[in-house]
């Protein structure tokens, strides 16, 4: 067994584990995109957003590996 190795069950669960996360971010950010008021957005909910896609960003970017 080489460095790096998996068997093939650790990584079906890891790439399931990664596939729940980025659906949960991506439920998150259509939930809150979905509650944004028209006018007047507080800030907190700006940030919100913000850090959710980067999260989203970043777990989409650990997928791929």
């Amino acid at each position: 067994m080489g460095e790096g190795f998996f068997p093939l069950s650790i990584k079906w669960e890891r790439r399931m584990n990664e596939d729940i996360q980025i659906a949960e971010l991506e439920r998150r950010i259509a939930e809150l995109r979905a509650r944004l008021p028209k006018h007047s957005v507080p800030a907190s909910m700006l940030i919100e957003l913000e850090e959710l896609e980067e999260a989203l960003v970043q777990a989409r970017a650990e997928a791929e590996d």
